[in-house]
């Protein structure tokens, strides 16, 4: 869902039954060790980096 670009981390909060952004965020950088925004830049980031390039 973080992977996703037309949700918002609100949105993805609220179908995993959060009680708000703040308390998933919270609990997100308790297991993963960074917050869902910097997740999903990071993960992002490295999606066009490992994209195949078209010759």
């Amino acid at each position: 869902m973080l992977q996703s670009e037309s949700m918002s981390l609100s949105e993805v909060a609220d179908r995993l039954a959060f009680s708000d952004q703040n308390a998933f965020t919270r609990h997100f950088r308790k297991h993963i060790g960074r917050t869902p925004r910097r997740y999903r830049l990071e993960t992002r980031a490295a999606a066009t980096y490992n994209a195949p390039s078209s010759f």
